[in-house]
């Protein structure tokens, strides 16, 4: 068994964006809203990533850097409002219409854990370690809510909301 690290942030490309919170990782499947999301298969790591930080250090958003295994998310959240993406090979996912990000603190070029999840109906989540984060930063992405992940069958988190 893989050991266990903490926490993580699973961010469904969903319409609205859903934001669910599990206290470790990795995971093969996380089920949230009802809905379980299950590991693709294409690694632990699937690109690289920066948490998007304001002025504040407060948590915005993240900026993940596709492979191109997986750059066909980009096309694929073109219709969302809160990503911006870019035919470079990266997508800005926006955790509130707060889109002003100071780059010098928003450089990470994390690697730590980016899974790429799907659910049955085709709609995808990343997972993307917090373990680099301090508690700060962690709450400020947590203030904009998130919903339970469930994560076996006695093991659920509480709502954000």
């Amino acid at each position: 068994m893989k050991s266990s690290h903490g926490p993580c942030l699973l961010v469904v490309l969903a319409n609205p964006l859903i934001l669910a919170k599990a206290e470790s990782w990795p995971h093969a499947a996380l089920t949230v809203g009802g809905v379980e999301y299950s590991d693709t298969g294409l690694g632990e790591w699937t690109g690289f990533y920066d948490w998007l930080r304001d002025g504040e250090r407060s948590v915005v958003g993240v900026r993940y850097w596709t492979f191109d295994y997986t750059a066909f998310l980009i096309e694929g959240t073109r219709n969302l409002a809160y990503v911006v993406s870019d035919p470079k090979g990266f997508l800005e996912i926006y955790f509130s219409p707060r889109r002003a990000i100071e780059p010098g603190l928003s450089a990470d070029q994390e690697f730590l854990y980016d899974p790429l999840f799907r659910s049955a109906t085709g709609e995808h989540a990343i997972g993307f370690a917090m373990d680099s984060l301090s508690g700060p930063e962690r709450e400020s992405i947590l203030r904009h809510g998130w919903e339970p992940a469930r994560l076996g069958p006695d093991r659920e988190f509480p709502a954000g909301r």
